[in-house]
């Protein structure tokens, strides 16, 4: 079984420096669990380290990510793609069975990103009007989801 050695790290997206490159693809194809042959994290030194990325705001680095978060290989993402095919259908489901017959429904994204989930939302099979907003603090971010 191939098990990819990014899912055995973390890293907070504000540490992340947008001008160097880095891979989310690295796999373990030995057999083993992998720790033992594991890279330790890459170090930033202090002295070229760009502020803006160690102390900025998450909104600041999700503008900067905006181009190529839906295409940059993110394995979370993925998960999250797959747990919504069989969530939102769901969540439809109980909106409609809960709400009163014929009253229109609106449903809020709350940090929609680029739009993958609030597209998902608005392809539904709905019984009733419904306006689906979603929101998010990044206009790059949002300006994808508009254009999806």
């Amino acid at each position: 079984m191939t098990v990819p050695t990014s899912l055995t790290r973390t890293f907070d997206t504000s540490l992340v420096d947008v001008n160097r490159s880095f891979s989310s693809t690295e796999t373990n194809t030995s057999g083993s669990s992998g720790k033992e042959n594991e890279a330790p994290p890459a170090q930033v030194p202090p002295s070229t380290a760009d502020s803006r990325h160690r102390n900025g705001a998450t909104s600041d680095v999700y503008e900067q990510w905006a181009s190529t978060y839906d295409t940059d290989g993110n394995a979370l993402q993925a998960v999250d793609d797959l747990q919504m095919q069989a969530w939102i259908p769901e969540f439809v489901a109980t909106l409609q069975r809960d709400a009163n017959a014929g009253m229109a429904i609106a449903v809020l994204d709350l940090g929609c990103g680029t739009g993958r989930n609030t597209l998902q939302l608005l392809r539904q099979q709905w019984d009733r009007p419904v306006a689906v907003i979603g929101w998010n603090a990044s206009p790059a971010m949002l300006q994808i989801a508009r254009d999806k």
